[in-house]
């Protein structure tokens, strides 16, 4: 069975709206990374019938299994990054960065962001976002002994 983890950022599913077309992709990726709800999610759409031949009832059975494996999904994103749409494009789902939260939580004080992990003092606990001299982004939580690295985007 494939353990729950992060499958990394980019798209899932592009250029379409189709619901069958959305649980071909996300079943695919909720069986790899979901472990034993997204395997189970992935079962539950493989025993549908072809989407041509769906049943007023299956189709709603179908919107609620795209929502069931949408929170999978979702729940596969580490701190700050969420599964959905991408901005300027709600036809491009997968795993994106939340700009805007992470923008908030540097100015409220729950992210710590520096250019170098040096600077970050010895007592400090939480989240720390480091940022290099060519823009690249880590995400790291501070631990009373280490640095774990979160996500990156370069």
């Amino acid at each position: 069975m494939p353990r729950k983890s992060f499958p990394g950022f980019g798209s899932v599913s592009t250029a379409t709206l189709k619901t069958e077309d959305l649980l071909d992709a996300f079943s695919w990726t909720c069986k790899q990374y979901g472990g034993r709800k997204g395997a189970k999610l992935a079962r539950e759409y493989d025993a549908m019938p072809s989407a041509d031949d769906w049943t007023p009832e299956e189709e709603e059975t179908a919107g609620y299994l795209l929502e069931d494996m949408t929170e999978c999904l979702d729940s596969l994103c580490p701190d700050y990054v969420t599964f959905g749409t991408a901005e300027g494009d709600g036809a491009d789902f997968g795993f994106w960065v939340c700009w805007d939260s992470v923008e908030r939580a540097v100015a409220d004080g729950e992210i710590l962001k520096t250019g170098d992990l040096s600077e970050v003092p010895k007592a400090y606990r939480g989240h720390v976002m480091e940022v290099n001299d060519h823009g690249n982004v880590t995400l790291y939580y501070k631990s009373a002994r280490k640095f774990r690295e979160l996500w990156a985007v370069v």
